[in-house]
C-alpha cells in the first residue's frame, strides 16, 4: 500500500489545478488509463507527465483509455482520498460537494465529457473494496464481467469523444467500412475503405544485431496496408492497360479480373509487403489538436490509418511519410517564399499529427520525416532557410510528443542519396554536404536519416553513404544516428553502376543523362536500350539487413558489417507503383516494376 500511496501523491502534486469549463466540445486529448497492482485501483489522466511519473513508481501504463474533448460544458471533478489511497471521478458537482464534506480532497477538473455524448463511459462500484471501489471504462464488454464478478452497475460516469476503430476481419474475403469520403476529387461522395482478410501482417525473425542493439524497428511484427486509400470507387474499369488509373496495387490484385494468375503473383510483391504511405497538411484531415480539420477535408485520415493497420496487432510497426514542407504551400511549390498562413498551417499540422501518434494506442512508429528535403540544402528553392527551421521545430515537436507517449524515437530525416549533394566535380563531397543539411534541421532529435526516396541508387552504395554521414555526424558530436534506405524501386540499379537516376518516368526505349531522369510521357515501362528494366522493386522491409548481402569475400563481409552497424532497416517509402512515382496509380508500372524485382544486394 505505501507504494501506491506514493504513486498518487505524485499523481496530485503533478495535475496542477483546476480548468475552466467551456460550451460545447472543442479540441481532443487521448487519456491515459494506469493500473496500481498493489491498490487494485485504476487512475485515469490526460497529463503525459503524470503518466510518466507514475509508471517510474510502479503503476502499469495500461493505453489510452478513451479520448476526451480539450474542453466543453460538462467537466469531470477529480478527488483524492487521502486515507484509502483512492481516487474518484463525476460530473456531479452534488455528489463533488458531498464528498469534499466527508474529507475528501478536490483536486479540480480533471478532463471534460463529449456534449455529443457518443462513447458512454461506464462506472462500476465495488462494494468489498477500499482502494480502487470504482472502475470506469469505455468498454461495455468489461463492465458487463465486472457486474457479473459482483461490481454494481452505476450507469454511465461520463461520455467520450468517438475515434476511428476497425473490426478484425475473418470472412468474408473482404469487408466495406462505410465511410464519408469528402474528396473533392471523388465529387465528395461516399467512399469506401475496404479490409481484406487474406492480406497479413509480416513477422521478421532475429533479434536486432548487437552493433546497433537499440534499433527501434528490430519489432517482430510489421503493419501491412491491407486496404487503406486502395479504394476501388474511382476506378475506370478492371483492364490492365498501359494508362494511369484511380484506385491502388491492392484494389488491382483483389479486384481486376483481368489479371493472370502469374501477374497476381507479381504484384502480389507489393500487397504482401509493408510500405509507407505519404500525408500531407491537406490529406491527413487534422488540425492543431489532432482533430478533424473541416469538412472540406479528407476524413480517410492518419487517425485512421493508424487504427486500421494496428486493429489486430498494436505492437505492429506503423510506417508514414510526412510531406509537408513543399506541399503546404498546395503542391510541391518551391518557386516563392511560404506566406505566414502556410507557415502557420505547418506548424499546427505538424503539431496534430503528434497529437494523433500519440493516443493512437500504436507502440511502434516509424517516420520518414520530408522525403525530398535534402532539396533544402541547395540555393535555389526559395525560402530555404525558413523551411530549414520549419522542419527543425517540427522534428523537435515529434520527437517530444513520441518520447512522452512511450515511443521509441523512429524519426529519419531526408538526407537525398548516394549520388546526390556532390559538388558534381568528381570529389565525393556528398556526406559532408548531407551532413550540413542534417544539423541544419535537427538530426540530434531525431534517430537518424532516410536514404534513397527519390533516387534509383543501388543498396550497396547507400550503406557505404550511411556509414560516411554516420561517422562524420558522430565527428560533430551527434552520436548513433542511423539510416533507413528506400529499397522500392532500385532493384535494378543495386549493384549495376546505375547512379544518378531519377524517379520520374523514362520515355520507353530511352536511356537517361546522368544525373536527370528523363521525363515526359504519362505511362513508360521504364525499358533502357539493352531491354533491361530501371525502376525495379528491391530488397523487402526488414531490420535483418545483413541478409540480402551474400556471400563471404571480404566485400561482402564489409558491407554486411556495415549495414548492421549503420542501418535500422531497408524499407518501401518509395513508391514505383504510382505515375511519376507520386498519382495517379498505373497499373502496368506496378507490374513491370514487380516482374523485375530483386531481393539480394548486388555488390560493386
Amino acid at each position: 500500500m505505501k507504494k501506491a500511496i506514493l504513486g498518487v501523491v505524485v499523481a496530485t502534486t503533478l495535475f496542477g489545478g483546476a480548468i475552466s469549463a467551456h460550451a460545447a466540445d472543442s479540441g481532443s486529448q487521448g487519456m491515459y488509463r494506469l493500473y496500481n497492482p498493489n491498490s487494485g485501483e485504476h487512475f485515469y489522466t490526460a497529463n503525459i507527465n503524470e503518466k510518466n511519473s507514475l509508471a517510474k513508481v510502479g503503476w502499469r501504463y495500461e493505453g489510452i483509455g478513451w479520448t476526451a474533448p480539450q474542453k466543453s460544458s460538462a467537466p469531470v471533478y477529480r478527488l483524492y482520498n487521502k486515507n484509502a489511497g483512492d481516487h474518484h471521478y463525476t460530473v456531479s458537482s452534488a455528489e463533488k460537494n458531498m464528498l469534499v464534506k466527508a474529507g475528501w480532497r478536490y483536486e479540480g477538473i480533471g478532463w471534460y465529457s463529449s456534449d455529443t455524448k457518443a462513447v458512454p463511459l461506464y462506472r462500476a462500484y465495488n462494494p468489498n473494496a477500499k482502494a480502487g471501489s470504482h472502475n470506469y471504462t469505455a468498454n461495455l464488454a468489461e463492465q458487463n464481467m465486472l457486474v457479473k464478478a459482483g461490481w454494481r452497475n452505476e450507469g454511465i460516469g461520463w461520455y467520450g469523444i468517438k475515434t476511428f476503430t476497425f473490426p478484425t476481419v475473418t470472412n468474408p474475403k473482404k469487408q466495406a467500412i462505410k465511410l464519408k469520403s469528402n474528396n473533392p476529387a471523388n465529387g465528395n461522395k461516399p467512399g469506401g475503405t475496404y479490409i481484406y482478410s487474406d492480406i497479413k501482417n509480416k513477422t521478421i525473425s532475429g533479434n536486432a544485431y548487437s552493433t546497433n542493439s537499440d534499433n527501434p524497428l528490430a519489432v517482430p511484427v510489421w503493419a501491412v496496408n491491407n486496404g487503406f486509400w486502395d479504394n476501388p470507387y474511382q476506378r475506370p474499369g478492371n483492364s490492365l492497360s498501359n494508362t494511369t488509373q484511380a484506385g491502388g496495387v491492392i484494389d488491382e490484385y483483389e479486384n481486376n479480373t483481368a489479371l493472370t494468375a502469374a501477374q497476381k503473383v507479381q504484384l502480389n510483391k507489393f500487397v504482401s509487403q509493408p510500405r509507407s504511405i505519404f500525408f500531407t497538411p491537406q490529406n491527413s484531415g487534422v488540425d492543431k489538436n489532432g482533430t478533424l480539420a473541416s469538412a472540406t477535408q479528407y476524413t480517410d485520415n492518419l487517425e485512421r490509418y493508424i487504427a486500421q493497420l494496428t486493429a489486430s496487432d498494436k505492437n505492429a510497426l506503423v510506417q508514414i511519410s510526412l510531406f509537408g514542407i513543399y506541399s503546404v504551400a498546395g503542391g510541391e511549390n518551391t518557386t516563392r517564399a511560404l506566406t505566414a498562413a502556410e507557415k502557420t498551417k505547418y506548424v499546427d499540422w505538424i503539431s496534430g499529427v503528434t497529437k494523433v501518434i500519440a493516443r493512437s494506442g500504436a507502440k511502434n512508429v516509424a517516420i520518414i520525416m520530408e522525403p525530398d528535403a535534402a532539396m533544402l540544402a541547395g540555393t535555389t528553392y526559395k525560402d530555404a532557410a525558413t523551411r530549414k527551421t520549419l522542419v527543425k521545430n517540427a522534428v523537435a515537436t515529434l520527437s517530444t510528443g513520441i518520447k512522452n507517449a512511450g515511443l521509441k524515437n523512429a524519426i529519419y530525416i531526408d538526407a537525398g542519396s548516394a549520388d546526390w549533394l556532390d559538388d558534381w566535380t568528381g570529389t565525393r563531397k556528398g556526406a559532408n554536404n548531407a551532413v550540413a543539411f542534417l544539423k541544419s534541421v535537427g538530426i540530434q532529435n531525431a534517430r537518424g536519416f532516410a536514404l534513397g526516396a527519390t533516387h534509383f541508387d543501388g543498396t550497396a552504395d547507400n550503406i557505404s553513404y550511411a556509414k560516411d554521414i554516420s561517422n562524420l555526424l558522430s565527428s560533430a558530436g551527434i552520436k548513433n544516428k542511423k539510416a533507413v534506405i528506400d529499397t522500392a524501386d532500385n532493384g535494378y540499379a543495386s549493384g549495376r553502376g546505375y547512379t544518378n537516376y531519377e524517379w520520374t518516368n523514362l520515355q520507353l526505349g530511352a536511356i537517361p543523362a546522368i544525373g536527370n531522369g528523363t521525363g515526359g510521357a504519362s505511362y513508360d515501362d521504364q525499358k533502357l536500350k539493352n531491354g533491361n528494366y530501371l525502376s525495379a522493386l528491391g530488397v523487402p522491409p526488414t531490420y535483418q539487413v545483413g541478409n540480402a548481402i551474400k556471400g563471404t569475400t571480404a566485400t561482402a563481409n564489409a558491407y554486411r558489417a556495415a549495414a548492421q552497424t549503420y542501418v535500422d532497416g531497408y524499407l518501401y517509402f518509395g513508391r514505383p507503383q504510382y505515375d511519376n512515382n507520386a498519382s495517379p496509380y498505373d497499373s502496368l508500372k506496378a507490374l513491370t516494376t514487380a516482374t523485375h524485382s530483386s531481393d539480394t544486394i548486388a555488390l560493386p
